[in-house]
């Protein structure tokens, strides 16, 4: 806030033609001496311009705008905002036209009309030719009024052009729409991994949709659901429904048919626990998940609140290490991100607490925890070649 107050006190200074440049120029300083993945800051300042500097300058704009200003056009100046409306988009969509042949003319039609939604931009410079009576107040009020329309067309036009394919891409598919399985996939998101849900129940479905969440409307069972999912060796199958039963032969289909390994699912008895067992099937026990959760909440409960607060922010993940480049060294020689920090080691199967002259060595497990940016670094340390 600092800088960029500074920059925008010394740009009125040196001039109202730089004034909106201040802004920036703090900005551009910040990049450089920041890493643009620290996104806990970034975070703040995205709250703090969309939730309050943004709107108040929406707000003034609106305020200001003149819609008598466009009768200098004639008693119709509609004639004139159409053909604007349409340079506005044609100045987007021609040059978009090029990457017709990489993408699709059908994907670069629907680029073009995206690229053309850019409010503040126009706003700001119309602003400032007002200002320096390059423009008149029509002309200002004419560019004001076509921004904003860019702003509503663009991403119905782009939307109905390029309809999104939420089956597309790396995914998780997590069976069931119940609560626990909403809450997984919101935290899924957060990591920046897709989820889609599928649920056969027309309310369910429904409603989750209305969250804004990856649904299908489907059956678990359906013999065609996961071939038309993509579904792929590295996707996790999340199996939850609401009965125990339904999930072992859910798990029974997904393992018979299609082979599929990383499956994960639910046993509160010890009869679903052993048929998920001779699946091969990963299993959660909620029964002993429960007790420990209340053990923790006894014996540390400001680990346990402190872990799950701060879930946005910090992440733990397990990282192989197949960087030979890194193996054979010892903690204490390897440069690892400031705001990440290893946790366990798991060697041949022995948990380990890693110290400085721990000897790092190929094949070792490693429980990290820190920022998204962090672990982004820690992955590259230790899993590149």
């Amino acid at each position: 806030m600092f800088l960029i107050l500074l920059f925008i006190v010394i740009a009125q200074f040196i001039g109202t033609e730089v004034m909106l440049l201040g802004a920036f120029l703090a900005g551009l300083l910040i990049s450089v001496f920041m890493n643009r993945n620290r996104s806990i800051l970034l975070i703040k300042l995205d709250g703090m311009a969309y939730g309050f500097f943004i709107p108040i300058f929406f707000i003034m704009v609106g305020a200001n705008f003149d819609d008598k200003a466009l009768l200098e056009m004639g008693n119709s100046p509609i004639v004139f905002l159409i053909l604007l409306l349409l340079s506005m988009f044609l100045i987007k969509i021609l040059p978009g036209m090029l990457w017709g042949k990489m993408f699709g003319r059908r994907k670069a039609l629907a680029g073009g009309f995206l690229m053309s939604s850019r409010l503040s931009l126009i706003i700001a410079a119309s602003k400032i030719g007002l200002d320096f009576g390059i423009i008149t107040p029509g002309i200002n009020a004419a560019f004001v009024l076509m921004a904003v329309l860019t702003c509503l067309i663009s991403p119905l036009l782009f939307n109905h052009l390029h309809p999104a394919n939420i089956l597309q891409g790396d995914k998780h598919i997590i069976v069931g729409g119940s609560s626990t399985a909403v809450l997984l996939a919101r935290r899924l998101k957060l990591h920046g991994k897709k989820a889609v849900l599928v649920e056969k129940d027309p309310v369910r479905y429904k409603n989750i949709k209305e969250k804004g969440l990856n649904v299908v409307k489907a059956d678990g069972l359906d013999n065609n659901l996961y071939y038309e999912l993509g579904i792929k060796p590295d996707n996790y199958v999340v199996v939850l429904t609401d009965s125990e039963d339904r999930n072992t032969q859910i798990c029974q289909l997904l393992r018979s048919t299609y082979n599929h390994e990383n499956i994960i699912s639910k046993a509160s008895s010890a009869r679903i626990e052993n048929k998920l067992s001779k699946l091969q099937v990963d299993y959660l026990d909620s029964t002993r998940i429960m007790a420990t959760t209340i053990e923790n909440l006894i014996f540390r409960p400001q680990t346990y609140e402190a872990l799950v607060e701060t879930f946005e922010n910090y992440q733990v993940e397990d990282i192989h290490l197949t960087n030979k480049k890194t193996a054979g060294k010892q903690i204490k020689e390897i440069p690892f991100h400031k705001d990440g920090q290893l946790i366990l080691i798991r060697k041949n199967n022995k948990v380990e607490i890693p110290h400085g002259d721990t000897l790092l060595s190929e094949g070792d497990v490693i429980t990290v925890m820190g920022t998204e940016s962090a672990l982004e670094n820690i992955r590259k340390t230790l899993s590149y070649v």
